[in-house]
């Protein structure tokens, strides 16, 4: 019952949040090898997709541009990781 209270509270003891992870600990090369191909795969991934959109984003720029007058793209900042500042470009809508 103690447990229950505590889960509906989330009132836990320092020791229960300290507890080391069961998925943690020392790093194998077998831990890198998974890394290094869930990396090769998000990569391969993205360039897929990059090369199926291309052509929806170069129809995009193109109604945009016959239909209206003025840039294709604005540029916005916006904030990162970290807090860190990038810009972006965004169509015009």
């Amino acid at each position: 019952m103690a447990l229950d209270f505590e889960m509906m509270t989330l009132k836990f003891t320092s020791n229960e949040i300290r507890r080391p992870s069961v998925f943690g600990g020392k790093k194998s090369s077998k831990n890198e090898c998974i890394m290094i191909r869930k990396r090769s795969l998000d990569l391969v991934g993205s360039l897929a997709g990059l090369f199926v959109l291309c052509p929806v984003g170069v129809v995009i720029a193109l109604l945009i541009k016959l239909t209206m007058p003025g840039p294709v793209f604005f540029q916005q900042w916006r904030v990162g990781k970290k807090g860190k500042l990038f810009q972006m470009l965004n169509f015009v809508p």
